[in-house]
């Protein structure tokens, strides 16, 4: 899978068929971005979401240097010590769902137009219930780097 069809297997699949909706897409238009977490619609409604798509597009940096994705907060669900990187744009899609208290996420990566890469899955087995979706978020360690300008954190959820 290249990069255009990760964007298409997170904006289409599910989305197109109404289960899906974008709630927000935040662009970074400052340099010194580390952190974009979000728990309210713009509208302020409390995030209350049952499964959520996340598609973290960052351009060409000056450096290469990590960053991750949570959802609730606690679960790091998206991680590459390479998703901000100096050479390429990259992409990270990441698909969070709540079911029977367990949060199960699949994401898929990619660092250039044409590298292919493959999903993986992974299951978060808690020790608390998790009920639904509350907090999303984006994060760099702003003593070594920050999201690059034009940076989107595109955030779909299903309610």
């Amino acid at each position: 899978m290249n990069l255009h069809e990760v964007f298409m297997a997170a904006q289409l699949s599910e989305n197109m068929q109404g289960k899906f909706e974008l709630i927000e897409k935040i662009t970074v238009s400052a340099s010194d971005v580390a952190l974009i977490k979000r728990n309210a619609e713009p509208d302020g409604t409390p995030y209350n979401f049952r499964k959520v798509v996340l598609v973290l597009k960052v351009p060409k940096a000056s450096q290469t240097a990590p960053a991750r994705i949570n959802i609730n907060s606690d679960y790091t669900v998206g991680w590459r010590a390479d998703m901000i990187c100096k050479d390429n744009e990259t992409v990270n899609c990441v698909k969070g769902a709540v079911d029977s208290g367990f949060l199960e996420t699949r994401s898929i990566y990619a660092k250039t137009e044409t590298e292919r890469v493959a999903p993986s899955v992974r299951v978060i087995d808690t020790t608390q219930a998790i009920e639904k979706i509350h907090t999303v978020s984006a994060f760099t360690d702003p003593s070594t780097n920050y999201f690059p300008v034009g940076t989107t954190f595109s955030i779909y959820a299903v309610r």
